[in-house]
């Protein structure tokens, strides 16, 4: 047997050690009782798309418009524009071709001919592109850079263009 406790002080963590043992236990009694909710796959994944949709700030970066490529087109001084042979004879084919191939994102396709450039969620790219597809399996290819001429060069011969 324990002998009574001498002090008050001994007597208040006893008290506290006690009430921590009747917590513990509760608890531990909740936690044993709660069950897992169940969801499909299906639904996890829609949940997790919502909230990414919510996610968005307005400080995202918008994509470029054929409007904005038109400011800029008006703006981008140097200008270089060159002739290239294909096989393909619909502007939609040769766009979604470009666009794998040469890596650019094609802004809008209009008839015969489309506008693109390299990244379209760059607000000032440096390079602009407009591409015409003509007669006898050949497409003109007009470009424009912001400041220099060195510009048009190097989106060329990262292509293998030059």
């Amino acid at each position: 047997m324990s002998s009574p406790p001498s002090s008050t002080s001994e007597q208040s963590i006893i008290q506290l050690s006690t009430k921590a043992s009747s917590i513990e236990n509760s608890i531990q009694g909740r936690i044993s009782t709660v069950k897992p909710i169940e969801t499909d796959l299906v639904s996890s994944l829609i949940e997790f798309e919502l909230q990414n949709d919510d996610d968005h700030s307005d400080n995202d970066i918008p994509l470029m418009t054929t409007a904005r490529f038109g400011d800029l087109w008006v703006h981008y001084s140097v200008e270089e524009k060159r002739r290239f042979e294909c096989s393909a004879t619909d502007c939609n084919k040769l766009a979604k071709r470009l666009s794998k191939t040469w890596n650019i994102d094609v802004i809008e396709v209009i008839g015969q001919e489309f506008i693109a450039v390299e990244d379209r969620t760059d607000p000032t790219p440096s390079v602009l592109l407009h591409i015409a597809l003509q007669p006898r399996s050949q497409f003109k290819m007009t470009m424009k850079a912001k400041h220099h001429v060195r510009e048009i060069y190097h989106f060329l011969s990262k292509r293998q263009l030059t």
